[in-house]
């Protein structure tokens, strides 16, 4: 979580970035902005109010961290608030290098500097990035004497954040933690922002594993042969989740908890091995669960059972009050579900 109760922006600079395999150029401003003590509160809450830190992201680079342009600008700034000007411009003309794909859109690059932001418990300094790309029309009224008169114009909708990066002065020696948005990021092209301009990854963090661990099983149970049985499948789902209410977990009392069988168990376990390979979230030993994550993985169509287009049956657990058989004489599958009331 992050609390602004007591942060204030300091630094706001603002440049233009186009389309550079349209050649539309970048358009860097000299000074940051002066702002009241109004505005400066208006844009903050625009600038903060819709970013989450469910799960934190970090700068990464294959040889060495250093070479990660934005983690190397924004180190600069934090070493020496006196350069943040250079190193915005610099940071603009990265984004410019980056927006090579013909979908991606002209806009403005907002740099701002908060201090006293408050991120679990850590008070820091942070760097933000934020890109509006799309306009919106707002209509103004106009009063001259005794007549009125509506206008429209086009700007930024505060209540509206295209894309966004908030970089915060901890864990530097681990690429920083970063906070990220992209609310346009819909196609693979449209990827740049996160991998080829910030170039980060996920935290391998409790936050992060759990919520690796949750997809994982989800994934693992979704590709198991039906044999018949989708209610086996909802309460392995359902059994996983009971799994993680848990403050840790380790993985192999896990598997067989989730999973009832030692083979099917032993191929979770290769099948976690192979999808972790490479991206450092190795989901081995013992896992720290973080409750945030498992509230907001919580519900899953995986747990609810669909008969045809009659009835819908969602399993909460009680496996051993579930019957399944096939009546010969109607030529139909049936479920049996045993009950003492109603609810």
């Amino acid at each position: 979580m992050i609390y602004t109760e007591y942060t204030k922006l300091t630094n706001c600079i603002l440049h233009v970035v186009g389309n550079k395999s349209e050649d539309e150029g970048v358009f860097l401003s000299d000074k940051s902005i002066e702002l009241n003590e109004e505005t400066s509160g208006i844009l903050q809450e625009y600038l903060l109010g819709q970013v989450t830190t469910d799960g934190y992201s970090e700068f990464w680079h294959e040889s060495q961290m250093e070479l990660n342009e934005v983690y190397s600008f924004v180190k600069s700034i934090f070493e020496d608030n006196s350069v943040f000007e250079e190193k915005s411009a610099s940071i603009a003309k990265h984004l410019y290098a980056c927006s090579t794909h013909p979908k991606i859109k002209s806009g403005e690059l907002c740099v701002v500097y908060f201090k006293n932001i408050i991120v679990d418990t850590v008070t820091c300094d942070a760097v933000g990035l934020f890109k509006s790309e799309n306009k919106d029309t707002f209509l103004r009224v106009v009063m001259d004497g005794g007549r009125s008169s509506i206008m429209s114009e086009t700007g930024i909708n505060i209540n509206k954040l295209d894309k966004a990066a908030i970089i915060f002065n901890t864990q530097v020696e681990n690429g920083y933690w970063v906070t990220v948005i992209d609310r346009t990021n819909k196609a693979t092209e449209a990827k740049y922002w996160t991998d080829d301009f910030l170039k980060v990854k996920p935290c391998n963090n409790s936050y992060n594993q759990t919520e690796n661990l949750i997809a994982m099983t989800r994934s693992f149970v979704s590709r198991l042969p039906e044999e018949g049985n989708r209610s086996e499948k909802a309460l392995m789902v359902q059994r996983s989740m009971e799994a993680v209410k848990a403050s840790t977990v380790k993985m192999d009392e896990y598997a067989l908890e989730v999973f009832k069988d030692e083979e099917v168990a032993r191929q979770f376990s290769e099948f976690t091995r192979k999808r972790s390979e490479g991206d450092g979230f190795g989901l081995e030993g013992e896992i720290k669960i973080s409750q945030q994550a498992v509230k907001k993985k919580q519900t899953t169509t995986l747990t609810t059972v669909k008969l045809d287009g009659n009835f819908d049956i969602r399993i909460h657990g009680g496996e051993q009050l579930i019957e399944q058989g096939y009546d010969e004489e109607k030529g139909m599958k049936y479920y049996k579900l045993y009950y003492r009331e109603e609810r």
